[in-house]
């Protein structure tokens, strides 16, 4: 019974092992993803532009992650090389604008 009681206490210090190593792991991919991304928007935006998506962030983050993403893709294909104030400014202006001509309709039986 003690030789059970030691088995399965090395199974679960194993799996725990397991665990927590591939949880840091994972932590490290996320933290490579995140500085890789800031370095490509470095790359992208110019100074003023970086300023103002950082105060957007602040205030609305997921529609920021999106333009980040956008811009990111954009710049992946070729499409865009730097990205002034200005230039962020329209895209912003074009984004917003959409979002908010977005209707849904419900309609009850």
């Amino acid at each position: 019974m003690a030789e059970d009681d030691e088995e399965l206490n090395e199974l679960k210090r194993r799996r725990l092992e397991d665990l927590s190593s591939s949880y840091y792991s994972k932590k490290t991919q996320e933290k490579q993803i995140q500085e890789e991304r800031r370095n490509i928007l470095r790359e992208i935006l110019e100074p003023d532009a970086r300023a103002r998506l950082d105060n957007l962030r602040i205030v609305k983050p997921d529609f920021t992650e999106l333009i980040e993403n956008q811009l990111i893709a954009l710049y992946q294909q070729g499409r865009i090389s730097r990205v002034s104030d200005e230039q962020l400014k329209a895209l912003l202006y074009n984004l917003s604008s959409r979002q908010k001509n977005t209707t849904i309709h419900i309609e009850e039986k």
